[in-house]
Formats: structure tokens, C-alpha cells, sequence
């Protein structure tokens, strides 16, 4: 494509996405937005940091997951594998970024870390932002304290 075209084809796609034909409105009886995977954001938007959650931070995201109005990737990077609070969608070792890199998928899309004590996932949660993904949680206080405060683990 020559550099000429480029503008016209932004343009174009541009006006595509304004079309109301083509755009998702959310739910038709509500006009709540839908979700069909995790919440993505536009990388360009934002400052790519990890982003610091604490427990009940977490279990709030999770109530709304539930309740359909979020989504986003729940992963346990602890080595080796332990118990899981509820609601994982993942294990993948905090030492396999380019595993985490194929399971998140866009750079922008949400995705919370947890290991046992929070060392592993403050890894892996810094290397996914050094590498461009910008939508990144850790929970630092790790699935220990989360058991402790009374929270759901997965059985």
C-alpha cells in the first residue's frame, strides 16, 4: 500500500465505525454495553503501568464479571501450581511471559495476576508491561491473603 492510500483508508475505516449499522449498542432492552470477552483498552490511551489491586478490589471485579457488566483474565502465575481462587481462568507459570503474551491475546486487554505471596505476579504482571500490554492488575497480596480475609477459593 503506497503512503497516499494510507490516509484514505483510515478515513474510510473511520466512517465505518461511526455507522450505527455495524456497531454493537450493547443490549437492545437495556442499552447496557455487552461483553464477549475481556474489556480491552486502546494502548495508545493510556500509561502502560501495573496496575495495584487489593482484595476487595478484586472481589469486586469478580461480582461484576459475574454480573455480566466486565470481563477479564483472572490468571495464576504461582510456581509451583497451588490453589486457585475462584473465578481462574488460567495457570501459566510467571516465568513463561510468551505464554502469557498468547493466553492475553491484545495488548489491551484486561487481565489480573496472582501468585501465592505476590513476588511472581509483580514479575510477570512488570514484564507484560515492558513488553506493551497496558491493561495489567496484580494482586500483590497473593492467594494466601486472600484465603485468610475469607474470600472463594475454587475447590
Amino acid at each position: 500500500m503506497s503512503k497516499t492510500s494510507l490516509p484514505l483508508v483510515l478515513v474510510f475505516l473511520v466512517s465505518c465505525v461511526g455507522d450505527s449499522d455495524t456497531v454493537d449498542s450493547g443490549n437492545s432492552e437495556t442499552g447496557e454495553p455487552t461483553t464477549e470477552g475481556p474489556e480491552v483498552i486502546d494502548c495508545a490511551e493510556v500509561d502502560a503501568q501495573v496496575n495495584v489491586l487489593g482484595l476487595a478490589e478484586l472481589d469486586e471485579l469478580l461480582a461484576q464479571e459475574e454480573a455480566g457488566e466486565t470481563d477479564f483474565l483472572l490468571i495464576n502465575v504461582h510456581v509451583p501450581h497451588g490453589p486457585d481462587i475462584a473465578g481462574t481462568d488460567d495457570h501459566i507459570s510467571y516465568l513463561q511471559t510468551e505464554n502469557l503474551k498468547a493466553a492475553i491475546g491484545d495488548l489491551g486487554t484486561k487481565v489480573v495476576l496472582y501468585c501465592k505471596t505476590g513476588p511472581m505476579s509483580d514479575i510477570a504482571a512488570s514484564d507484560l508491561v515492558s513488553a506493551g500490554f497496558c491493561n495489567v492488575h496484580d494482586l500483590p497480596d497473593g492467594y494466601l491473603q486472600w484465603e485468610a480475609a475469607g474470600y472463594e477459593m475454587a475447590r
